[in-house]
């Protein structure tokens, strides 16, 4: 009879032999195929290296020589390697992988299986809710990644078959950085009475931190200056006697930009100048009953002597 052997196991058998006198046994192996075996001091064979039933010889012949002190007897075996159902294995899986800020694809499972063709996916492990897997084995983020707010993933990948056969592995993903755009926010519309040189406070922030820089263009921008904690200021008081603006209508138009040296954005604002009422500036010596005042505000003022 034949030995059976499961395939990916090296254990043969364990000869089990009696000496009448007693003498101590040697053993050694003969045969076609002996150089794929080894045989101990007590008589277990065993393979020199695991069998793949798929791609490795199935069956093997050997001798087994067996020594007294003045005798010598031998068996022949036939040793069979026997199929077992094993589980898919993955192709090609790194245990880490990097992936760009902002991806939502992390990779495609490659498995392979020759006693199955159909297979099922898993994500397991501490960051296993951050992550969905397709029936076909594509791994993505439920969101997109963001160093700043997560920069690395552990996460265990799971695949069975047709026959419950598991495999699982174990990988660590981390996030490259990628430099993103500064956010810039304010109130696109903003009054101020003349006189008056702040306009506002600009709301600003770079996901990487960096120094954002900011400037102004349009027809209107010369008249203002911008600080480096955004406040945007005119650098003369308005008049709005006396406008400044390109269309003289106390409107004053500007694009402003904010960038971190690399990529920039950019909004419109429009500033509207609104009159206050100016007090008046009356010099000299009245001799008359009335007098007469003009101002920028208020078209006259009469006065009576005494008033």
């Amino acid at each position: 009879d034949a030995v059976l052997v499961a395939e990916n196991q090296i254990n043969v058998v364990s000869l089990n032999v009696v000496d009448p006198q007693g003498d101590e046994l040697s053993y050694s192996l003969q045969g076609l195929d002996y150089d794929a075996f080894t045989i101990s001091s007590v008589g277990v064979i065993e393979l020199k290296s695991p069998r793949d039933y798929e791609t490795d010889p199935l069956e093997y012949l050997v001798t087994v020589l067996v020594r007294d002190a003045t005798n010598i007897v031998s068996r022949s075996l036939t040793i069979q390697i026997v199929d077992v159902d094993e589980p898919p294995s993955f192709v090609n899986l790194p245990d880490s992988i990097e992936i760009l800020e902002g991806s939502f694809d992390v990779l495609q499972i490659q498995v392979v299986d020759v006693d199955s063709s159909s297979f099922s996916y898993n994500v397991l492990g501490t960051d296993a809710d951050l992550f969905n897997v397709s029936n076909v084995g594509l791994v993505n983020l439920v969101s997109a990644a963001d160093k700043e707010r997560k920069s690395s993933y552990q996460i265990l990948l799971v695949v069975s078959d047709e026959t419950n056969q598991v495999r699982s592995e174990a990988i660590r993903i981390s996030v490259k950085d990628v430099n993103e755009v500064p956010s810039l926010t304010f109130n696109p519309t903003i009054s101020i009475t003349e006189g008056v040189t702040y306009v506002t406070d600009l709301q600003f922030s770079d996901p990487e931190g960096d120094r954002v820089y900011f400037s102004t263009r349009g027809e209107d921008a010369n008249l203002f200056q911008i600080d480096d904690r955004g406040g945007l200021r005119f650098i003369a008081a308005p008049d709005f006697e006396s406008p400044k603006d390109a269309d003289k209508n106390n409107k004053y138009v500007l694009s402003i930009e904010a960038s971190d040296g690399e990529l920039k954005t950019a909004a419109q604002l429009v500033v509207t100048v609104t009159d206050s009422l100016e007090a008046y500036d009356v010099k000299g010596t009245v001799f008359t009953n009335n007098v007469t005042v003009l101002d920028k505000d208020v078209l006259s003022k009469n006065w009576n002597r005494g008033s």
